[in-house]
């Protein structure tokens, strides 16, 4: 068996080119944090009531339930 051998020079080269990806996966990774926090911020800055979002009035959540209890 012929065993192939890893030169100092061959490792630290491999080793620049791991860590050069793993340096622009990091920044690419704080890029798609930094997107999340900027939807979030953006949404949380709106103000929207959640029952007016999901029922397009601005109810609360009793009554609505209040409708529905009168109408049945």
């Amino acid at each position: 068996m012929n065993e192939t051998k890893m030169t100092l020079t061959e490792r630290n080269q491999k080793l620049y080119e791991l860590r050069k990806k793993l340096d622009q996966k990091r920044m690419e990774l704080a890029w798609i944090e930094t997107e999340i926090m900027a939807d979030n911020s953006e949404y949380d800055r709106q103000n929207i009531f959640l029952v007016e979002e999901m029922f397009g009035e601005k109810n609360t959540l009793w009554d609505h339930l209040d409708r529905v209890t009168v109408n049945n």
